[in-house]
């Protein structure tokens, strides 16, 4: 029997099955999944010269992912932009507890250097920038597909049956505000915590999670979404009318108990029939109809009596009760 994908593990699968048109989108997914899980190594090679031998700076590039559609999407977009030009492999890796490791490899090739630079990985001298590229993820829907990809492999989302919650694992503090920053442009209002070596990204209102997962393209999950809002909501309205009317019936029955022992003191020390006709005919009622209301009450005597004239002559037999 395979292993129940999770809520979250659901979401992550629909993100990654359509590919974005643009390649400036697919460079900043990319970009944001070898800042996540990423792995720059810097190597260095002899080089035959006829006068001397040089040193050749070169690189490795390892991303590691416990998705297989995460590791698929990541192959796809690296064959779509930099097809015949760069290669790559994917390793797997089993652990004893079932779970898959996969690791995406670009090892040291010819144009190594031209595919990190093209990512902006590389700075102008050549050196791994730490810094985020702003240019790599200077329009709007560039900023949409970094996000989608710093969900699809560092976020995660609650079951929304159980409440709402959506957070991203950022490595760095720098990360952190950017995202957030990013966030806040297209009016939605997360929260950063740091937990241990990481910078948590957040989101509690179920509205800026629905306003999230449009953003980088998880309809189906959205509309999955809002169908369970609103059964919770149907839910939550039903349980509010049912505890009110059993509040309003406990009252009732209550409030009943204790007009029905007055009229029961006033049949032991007098006797009920010495009591007005009016005072009568309601005590006769209420004895009949114990969980009756007010308004019932009414409806019952002959002279089809309001609730405040009911009231009225209960409290006028309650008054007769405690003299005695």
């Amino acid at each position: 029997m395979g292993k129940i994908k999770s809520f979250s593990a659901h979401v992550k699968d629909e993100l990654t099955r359509e590919i974005p048109e643009k390649d400036c989108c697919k460079k900043a997914e990319l970009y944001a999944s070898i800042r996540i899980y990423g792995y720059v190594a810097e190597k260095r090679e002899q080089e035959e010269n006829k006068k001397e031998d040089k040193e050749k700076k070169s690189f490795e590039v390892k991303i590691n992912t416990e998705s297989a559609s995460v590791a698929r999407r990541t192959i796809k977009l690296i064959r779509d932009l930099f097809s015949h030009k760069i290669s790559a492999y994917t390793e797997v890796k089993s652990y004893k507890n079932k779970r898959k490791r996969y690791s995406i490899i670009i090892p040291i090739q010819e144009r190594i250097t031209e595919f990190l630079k093209a990512l902006k990985i590389l700075d102008d001298n050549f050196k791994i920038s730490e810094r985020v590229s702003s240019n790599l993820i200077r329009k709007k829907c560039c900023q949409i597909s970094f996000l989608r990809s710093y969900f699809y492999n560092s976020g995660y989302i609650s079951n929304p049956k159980s409440g709402y919650h959506l957070e991203l694992v950022i490595k760095n503090e720098e990360d952190a505000k950017k995202i957030s920053k990013i966030l806040n442009k297209f009016s939605i209002n997360p929260k950063i915590y740091k937990r241990r070596e990481s910078f948590n990204i957040y989101l509690k209102r179920s509205e800026d999670i629905f306003n999230f997962l449009k953003l980088i393209g998880a309809h189906s999950t959205v509309l999955s979404l809002e169908n369970i809002k609103v059964i919770k909501e149907i839910k939550s309205y039903i349980e509010r009318i049912v505890n009110f009317e059993s509040a309003n019936l406990k009252r009732t029955i209550e409030a009943s108990q204790k007009q029905i022992n007055n009229i029961e003191k006033i049949e032991n020390f007098m006797g009920i029939d010495l009591l007005s006709n009016a005072l009568r005919e309601i005590a006769y009622i209420r004895l009949e109809y114990p969980q009756a209301s007010l308004s019932e009450l009414g409806k019952l005597s002959g002279k089809k009596l309001s609730k405040s004239a009911v009231n009225n002559r209960l409290r006028r037999i309650k008054k007769i009760a405690k003299s005695l």
